[in-house]
């Protein structure tokens, strides 16, 4: 059995997916997987003004990896620019500016709502009945050209992957306040000060509620000696 080689698809960086897809896929899932997943992705990164346009997805020996595509990135990048470069291309590149005008108001419009509202009344029960559909058929009786046939059901698959985005950006937002309001809290606020410690009972506080007091003072030695003396003489 001739050994496999996994080389990268092409200069970029790449990662292997084992969290979503542990083993190999089949070869008819992967070309209907590919065209979906990144139309969903380019939906949701673009209607919140992400500096990430898509996730690029490959298939090595079965095996699924992908890659960031970021924003005005050239293609293959392999890291962060030069600060100067980043901020000429946040001025100058028409998609970026557009990106950056669209993260500085998404907060505010909440665009999730109605998002979410189409997802539970539309796409939902569409997407329901199309994978019930599927599931339904037998694709080991079909000829070639009903498979042929069946192929834009599936490419589908990945297409509502900016709901992704629905669930994951108010998630962040409502994490990101909590920790605002957490960090304005003093600390001293939050620690009880240490409670005074109490005076030991036993017998030297007894003995210390019997001492002669006169005028909130002891009475001092050297006059009790001095009293005792006097009644000697006498």
């Amino acid at each position: 059995m001739a050994e496999m080689t996994f080389a990268a698809p092409d200069g970029g960086i790449w990662e292997q997916d084992a969290t979503h897809f542990p083993r190999p896929v089949t070869r008819y899932l992967q070309e209907a997987f590919v065209e979906g997943f990144i139309k969903g992705f380019q939906a949701g990164t673009s209607c919140y003004g992400l500096m990430l346009d898509h996730i690029e997805p490959a298939f090595v020996n079965g095996f699924f990896y992908n890659k960031a595509v970021i924003v005005g990135a050239p293609p293959n990048a392999k890291g962060p620019p030069p600060k100067l470069m980043f901020k000429l291309v946040c001025l100058l590149h028409p998609a970026v500016r557009a990106r950056l005008k669209r993260a500085a108001v998404v907060m505010e419009e909440k665009p999730w709502r109605e998002h979410l509202k189409h997802w539970d009344t539309v796409l939902k029960p569409t997407s329901t009945a199309n994978h019930l559909r599927l599931q339904s058929q037998d694709f080991a009786s079909m000829s070639d050209a009903e498979l042929a046939n069946s192929r834009p059901a599936l490419s589908s698959f990945g297409s509502d992957g900016g709901i992704d985005f629905e669930r994951a950006i108010p998630a962040e937002a409502f994490l990101r306040e909590i920790a605002k309001h957490e960090l304005k809290i003093d600390v001293r606020e939050r620690t009880k000060p240490a409670a005074k410690a109490k005076a030991p009972r036993g017998r030297a506080s007894a003995k210390a509620a019997r001492a002669p007091k006169r005028g909130g003072r002891k009475q001092p030695t050297a006059a009790k000696g001095r009293s005792r003396s006097k009644r000697r003489s006498a």
